[in-house]
């Protein structure tokens, strides 16, 4: 259930009960972050807020629609587990979703190195031309691209069962892009949920694409392609 009117939730409780609230999930914080990846933890439950709890009941406010959807796709199991847990017995959840308080996006400009890789598609043993430094915990994050890491640490989780597949991150210079692409197949891997993934920017495919033709080497090209769990292009 979503609810919409934040404020009156919020007058209703009083403080005992903030108190309370604040202590149950911060029990069930700890008993979450011993069962999920700490990028995951971080990104998808250290941004709940916790509102009241009353009468088998925990409203806790996530900040979109998006976290609220994923976090019922992905975790509520989890979270309702948790929260039985500690409580010791059964516990409804109630989402709300944060109002925006400013309509302007702020965004952090990083600073991004990379080698430009350089794809040999003749061989089928070929390296995934990720950089190892780039990942989802040491990406600065801000208004901006909040949603953007987001979908990418999504996208990460379980790659090709997302609503968004493919998945298209579009963005101003320095912002990040590049940087988010290499941390989902870093962290794919790390995961175990694929084992072959492959960074390329569009000039490399195009360049590859061009000299299968010339070569009357289409079918290698397409099965190198097709060949990988993970397809990432930069700069598309």
């Amino acid at each position: 259930m979503i609810v919409q009117n934040l404020a009156s939730s919020n007058q209703a409780n009083p403080k005992p009960n903030d108190e309370q609230c604040f202590h149950v999930w911060n029990e069930c914080l700890k008993i979450i972050s011993s069962k999920v990846h700490e990028q995951s933890f971080a990104t998808w439950f250290k941004p709940i807020k916790t509102i009241s709890i009353a009468d088998n009941l925990l409203h806790l406010e996530v900040p979109s629609q998006f976290f609220y959807e994923w976090l019922e796709s992905r975790y509520p199991k989890l979270i309702r587990k948790s929260i039985e847990e500690v409580m010791g017995q059964q516990f409804d959840v109630e989402y709300s979703i944060k109002k925006s308080s400013s309509n302007n996006n702020q965004s952090i400009q990083i600073h991004v190195e990379h080698e430009t890789p350089q794809l040999q598609i003749k061989n089928p043993d070929f390296e995934t031309k990720l950089n190892p430094r780039f990942s989802f915990k040491n990406f600065i994050e801000g208004d901006g691209n909040k949603f953007a890491k987001a979908a990418a640490l999504a996208a990460a989780e379980a790659p090709g069962k997302t609503a968004f597949n493919p998945l298209v991150i579009f963005g101003g210079t320095g912002l990040g892009k590049t940087h988010l692409m290499h941390s989902i197949g870093n962290f794919a891997l790390e995961q175990g949920t694929i084992k072959r993934v492959l960074y390329a920017t569009s000039e490399q495919f195009t360049s590859d694409f061009i000299r299968s033709i010339k070569e009357n080497k289409t079918s290698e090209f397409s099965d190198f392609y097709r060949s990988v769990d993970l397809l990432l292009i930069d700069d598309i």
